[in-house]
């Protein structure tokens, strides 16, 4: 367990580094969240809303998509506690019309959120296998990661300028 938390430490100190290479203040919270920001700009709005607002246009973009619950909670008279969903995964899971290759989209507020440390080890694990997550924080970011195409979409761009950890 102290080796675990050792390599997150120092993961820690190289985003801080790093945010002071850039000029930045270094703000890493200790539960490994990272900040998200839109690539191109997206109104403000909360989450729901932007939910409300991508959820028509995935057909018109390519997708097929179904919306996953992921949470954790105690249920009804029960007294344990219980996770159900996919850990990390994203708000819609899919596939891409013609190709049927796996695509999730992680939604966010309008001008940004937090990625768990889990939704990054998910995003890592779904570019290393040739499936596709990204970020989106409203319409106008959907129909840019359309126009650039699904086949030629980056891990770099779908990361909405955020760096990841390892």
């Amino acid at each position: 367990m102290a080796r675990i938390k050792k390599a997150w430490s120092t993961e820690r100190l190289a985003l801080g580094l790093s945010a002071i290479a850039d000029g930045k203040t270094p703000r890493i919270p200790k539960d490994g969240s990272v900040q998200t920001k839109p690539v191109v700009p997206c109104v403000e709005v909360p989450e729901h809303v932007v939910d409300d607002t991508v959820e028509p246009m995935f057909t018109r973009y390519g997708c097929r998509m179904k919306r996953l619950n992921n949470g954790e909670g105690k249920f009804e008279s029960s007294p344990n506690y219980a996770t159900y969903g996919i850990p990390g995964g994203g708000d819609y899971v899919g596939w891409l019309i013609g190709s049927g290759r796996h695509i999730e989209i992680e939604l966010k507020k309008g001008r940004g959120g937090r990625l768990s440390k889990d939704q990054q080890d998910r995003f890592n694990d779904c570019w290393a296998d040739n499936a596709i997550f990204i970020v989106v924080h409203g319409v106008p970011e959907l129909k840019y990661f359309y126009e650039i195409g699904w086949d030629y979409l980056t891990k770099e761009d779908a990361g909405c300028n955020i760096r990841f950890r390892r």
